[in-house]
């Protein structure tokens, strides 16, 4: 997908339970950012609780969405996740953030075309440490041309 303002490029591929996002800056970007917007849903229905917290270390963040929808049993259900990236990042706000309308930034610095953002995402109905391991299992490293070649066999 490509964003023409202001000029990102922005690749996506999955497996079962995780995904892989590769995202390229223009030359001379000043600071690469990538907003985490917990608030937002897909398809129709309501975020009631999230929460991001830090993760093992400066390129990593952890936490969870509880969400309901037309599809949900009563009661609603919560997806895990952990975000890690292949660069260390900081965050506009204090972690840990919760409640229903989660959102942050993540600062990359500068960056140029030639050298993108890699992120990848574990996902678990059960809990972080089911997150953790499918992310671990699924997508052991940064690669996203591996990922999508993985995907499509």
């Amino acid at each position: 997908m490509h964003l023409d303002e202001p000029d990102i490029e922005v690749e996506l591929t999955a497996t079962t339970r995780a995904a892989h996002h590769r995202v390229s800056f223009p030359d001379g970007t000043a600071d690469a950012v990538v907003v985490v917007d917990l608030a937002r849903v897909i398809v129709e229905g309501v975020v009631d609780d999230a929460a991001l917290a830090a993760g093992r270390d400066d390129a990593e963040v952890k936490g969870h969405v509880h969400l309901e929808n037309s599809l949900s049993p009563p009661g609603g259900y919560t997806v895990f996740f952990v975000l890690a990236a292949d660069a260390a990042f900081t965050i506009d706000d204090a972690l840990p953030l919760t409640g229903p309308e989660v959102r942050t930034a993540l600062h990359f610095g500068p960056r140029d075309r030639s050298d993108p953002i890699q992120l990848k995402v574990g996902l678990s109905l059960v809990d972080l440490d089911g997150a953790q391991r499918n992310l671990d299992a699924e997508i052991p490293s940064f690669g996203h041309d591996d990922v999508t070649a993985e995907a499509r066999a």
